[in-house]
């Protein structure tokens, strides 16, 4: 998706696969299955976004899920059920990439939304967002992948974000990964709520200002968070 911030887009990619499943033709190296630059509104609902070309292409040149600049999006389940409340979903899902969603925005109220989405072993970070605010993030799964430096989470330079009910692990032994990486937040009210986080070398890693003048009624809350192993 080009530049177009005028109304609401009307795009939505539901139940959709990405794959990159043979290397790509020219020798081109994978970039991002969907890139978005300055829309508003574009739904992914239940969508999968996979790399599975075995050793074709490297660590850390496999490709992101999701790429965007000052792009709001959301990304969710599609409903199984057809019931209201539903009782059935298919995840959208995030496997073996560089990135499953990494975001750059110059804009901080182009806003996303990401709940009740899988993860899995992503090489960088499961998820990375910077310049986003009222970033929602919940209700996920994230099986954090190999890389010494990656994350299940990172958010930079956000503020205002609800990053709730996410559980986060690693299946590798000995990962040295973080859960979850807070940078430069600054002033706002920001909470990392509630999130299972096991097996990984760091829980939560803030980093740099993650707060106001006031730290009683400002600047970022981690609470009633469970970490183990």
């Amino acid at each position: 998706y080009m530049s177009y911030p005028f109304n609401n887009n009307k795009g939505v990619f539901s139940q959709c696969k990405f794959e990159t499943n043979n290397p790509l033709l020219g020798a081109v190296i994978p970039q991002a299955h969907i890139t978005m630059w300055n829309v508003n509104g574009v739904k992914v609902i239940g969508s999968d976004f996979n790399y599975n070309a075995g050793g074709a292409y490297p660590l850390g040149s496999r490709g992101t899920g999701i790429g965007t600049a000052d792009a709001k999006f959301s990304v969710r389940p599609f409903c199984l059920s057809a019931t209201n409340p539903c009782t059935s979903t298919k995840r959208s899902t995030f496997n073996n990439l560089d990135w499953g969603i990494y975001v750059t925005n110059s804009n901080p109220l182009q806003t996303i939304t990401v709940q009740e989405s899988d993860f899995v072993n992503n090489y960088n970070d499961g998820a990375l967002f910077s310049g986003v605010d009222y970033l929602t993030f919940i209700n996920n799964k994230i099986n954090v992948g190999g890389s010494p430096l990656g994350s299940g989470l990172y958010v930079n330079s956000c503020k205002y974000y609800a990053v709730q009910n996410n559980t986060i692990t690693s299946s590798i032994i000995g990962n040295l990964g973080r859960g979850i990486i807070a940078t430069a937040s600054g002033a706002g009210v920001h909470t990392i709520y509630r999130n299972t986080i096991d097996n990984l070398n760091i829980g939560v890693a803030p980093q740099n200002n993650n707060a106001g003048a006031g730290n009683y009624t400002d600047g970022l809350k981690i609470k009633c968070n469970d970490f183990t192993n």
